[in-house]
């Protein structure tokens, strides 16, 4: 599991950074109204990036230059794993509300869409 954990956040890392951008960019097509969920998606890329320090900091081979400094408990592999958890879950978190968001303006400009051509 200790060379897992890793490889695991680097996967769901890529797979958050591409859905960040692409909430940025459909937040993009409701003009104004898409602001909030803009700023939630950049949100959680920055967390997302910032977990990314993280998990190459935690890895195996960096690991070990990075244990000299810290103190022997936040060198274990439970706190490695939470502090790659914990960031990510924030940061998706923040990426369902951004979703949520802009899937609610996507209905209500159908909705417009669809009662004006009518």
């Amino acid at each position: 599991m200790e060379r897992l954990t890793p490889i695991l956040a680097a996967a769901q890392w890529i797979v958050g950074v591409l859905l960040a951008l692409v909430a940025v960019g459909r937040s993009r097509r409701h003009a104004r109204a898409g602001v909030a969920p803009r700023l939630l998606a950049r949100l959680a890329l920055l967390v997302f990036i910032a977990a990314a320090v993280v998990v190459l900091l935690a890895s195996t081979t960096a690991s070990r230059f990075v244990a000299r400094w810290l103190p022997a408990e936040l060198a274990s592999s439970r706190w490695r794993l939470g502090a790659i958890a914990e960031p990510s879950l924030i940061a998706w978190a923040l990426l369902a509300l951004a979703g949520i968001w802009n899937w609610s303006l996507g209905v209500s400009l159908r909705r417009r869409t669809a009662a004006a051509e009518l």
